[in-house]
């Protein structure tokens, strides 16, 4: 891992004095790129999007979390295990977490969800959860398809009757 962050083990160890400290700087960067790819997928604040460019844009977003950047996605899988391993981690990134959350909900709320909190529960753990799906159906233009017909209907579930 050090030789591929052209990097020495003591400028790591400096910065990082322990696992821990790895694994949450790890965390908070990974959550912070994820929120920075779905403010550029999501339609800005106050802009009436339809159903069906709200369902690109989510499907778009996940697949290029699931299939270009592949070792990124699942890395986050083993940093979200690692927090459950050991729960210091997990406070320790806390306020990122609560950041991370907040903005998925302020996303939904311009969107026009009347329960951006509990909207942004559901849809992380569904869009987590298909993303780890089509991780096995990788070049299914079947499941490609079936896919969209599940997004599009989680979507209008939360969205579609104010579009």
């Amino acid at each position: 891992m050090v030789q591929e962050a052209s990097s020495s083990l003591g400028v790591l160890t400096y910065h990082f004095p322990t696992r821990r400290d790895l694994l949450a700087a790890a965390l908070v960067h990974h959550l912070e790129r994820q929120d920075d790819q779905a403010a550029s997928a999501s339609p800005t604040s106050g802009s009436e999007a339809d159903l069906a460019t709200l369902t690109d844009g989510a499907i778009d977003l996940l697949s290029r979390m699931v299939h270009d950047e592949r070792d990124v996605f699942l890395a986050g899988h083993e940093l979200d295990l690692e927090t459950i391993r050991d729960p210091e981690i997990g406070d320790r990134v806390g306020a990122e977490r609560g950041a991370h959350r907040d903005a998925i909900e302020a996303m939904l709320r311009a969107a026009g969800s009347d329960a951006p909190a509990l909207d942004a529960e559901i849809l992380a753990a569904a869009f987590q959860g298909l993303g780890i799906k089509w991780l096995n159906h990788k070049g299914d233009a079947e499941f490609d398809a079936h896919l969209g017909l599940v997004v599009r209907r989680l979507l209008a579930k939360f969205l579609g009757a104010r579009r």
